[in-house]
């Protein structure tokens, strides 16, 4: 049985949401009850928001089930049939279902992941959509970001150019390779004289993929100098050059050793466009986690940290997680992290895609030092005792 993840990342162009509220005098309505309709109408405003509802499923077939996380007000028919409304050509189902829902229903915020079983041929996927309803704009705090697509640093724009040949296809080819390490066998053990072993890393699709793609990866390889590091993070922190964020995020790659690259990354995973950037650095993140994780210093970061857990760049929330765990996290992180929040780190405890259902849960487990579970109420009471 194979299991193959995919996560599907669409460029950000919220459109605010516009609640209007209408009404049509009608003949012998008194004051009285007008008042107090209002008077009402104010209780249920100041009232605190609803909890957020379990995970609610659509089965689109035999082999395709959506599940959605995040929900509040909304339900997954809802979702459902507005996107059919708004965008016919692209259903809950599609890679676009995410951006749809922020521009055109003004989400805060909405991210997919796909996570699909193989097994004698026959694929079973999982298409996880969180969202962040339109009443919950108060609650998402991205990182203000303009991006641009031209590059603007001298000493990477032949990389960059190189990047974005073939209409942008071989800038995730490298970034994949780069990040992922190129594909090998990893013996696992060896019983009775017969080696176990297992496939990593990433394979080209074509000999002229590699082709293409081997001097990049050897000259991403080759920038491990501190004025490599120096620039990739004074990109990070100060460009508006969409090429040049995303080639910073993969230079950042190369320092683990240093917790500022941690913390870049960090920042890029979570600007408000959510574009290629973004993309790189939540994929940096996680391969980061795998391969080269060590105690990382994440105090700086705290008040982003925070933000993510309970719901802000959706995309970001697994990757973040795994990097959290896999660098020390522990109870002493739990209130800064955690308190008056966490509320889609908990949600996603209950998804069947094991990619953020694991992510989350272990970082919880850390972050609580004792299991609690796979159900939400019994994290979310804990949660509510951190000051």
């Amino acid at each position: 049985m194979e299991d193959h993840s995919q996560v599907i990342l669409s460029s950000r162009a919220g459109l605010s949401s516009r609640a209007r509220l209408s009404s049509r005098a009608k003949r012998g309505i008194c004051f009285f009850f007008f008042f107090a309709a209002l008077t009402a109408c104010d209780r249920e405003t100041s009232a605190p928001p609803a909890e957020i509802q379990p995970v609610a499923h659509l089965e689109l077939d035999s082999n395709r089930t959506v599940e959605i996380m995040g929900l509040r007000q909304w339900t997954a028919e809802m979702v459902r049939d507005s996107l059919k409304k708004y965008a016919p050509d692209e259903g809950i189902d599609s890679d676009a279902a995410a951006s749809n829902l922020r521009n055109f229903l003004g989400f805060a915020d909405a991210a997919t992941s796909v996570h699909t079983i193989v097994f004698d041929e026959d694929d079973k996927a999982t298409i996880t959509l969180a969202v962040r309803e339109p009443g919950d704009s108060a609650r998402v705090h991205y990182e203000p970001q303009t991006l641009d697509t031209l590059p603007q640093r001298a000493e990477w724009k032949e990389f960059a150019q190189a990047l974005n040949d073939s209409a942008g296809r071989m800038a995730p080819i490298v970034a994949a390779a780069h990040l992922d390490g190129l594909s090998r066998i990893v013996v696992d053990s060896t019983v009775r004289g017969r080696t176990h072993t297992h496939r990593e890393g990433y394979a080209f699709e074509s000999p002229s993929d590699s082709l293409a793609a081997m001097p990049l990866l050897a000259s991403l390889a080759k920038k491990k100098a501190p004025a490599d590091y120096d620039a990739a993070v004074q990109t990070i922190e100060s460009s508006t050059s969409e090429p040049d964020r995303a080639i910073a995020a993969l230079i950042l790659a190369n320092f683990p050793e240093r917790d500022g690259a941690w913390r870049a990354l960090l920042k890029a995973a979570v600007g408000r466009e959510q574009g290629r950037d973004a993309f790189v650095a939540q994929h940096a993140l996680v391969a980061l986690s795998e391969r080269a994780a060590r105690p990382v210093d994440w105090s700086p970061s705290v008040a982003t940290i925070h933000n993510v857990l309970d719901g802000t760049a959706l995309a970001a929330l697994a990757p973040l997680a795994r990097a959290l765990a896999a660098t020390g996290a522990s109870s002493a992180q739990a209130p800064g992290y955690l308190a008056n929040g966490g509320e889609m780190l908990v949600a996603y405890v209950e998804s069947e895609n094991p990619d953020i259902r694991d992510a989350a849960h272990d970082l919880l487990v850390k972050l609580r030092g004792e299991d609690l579970g796979f159900e939400p109420g019994p994290w979310r009471d804990w949660i509510r005792t951190l000051k």
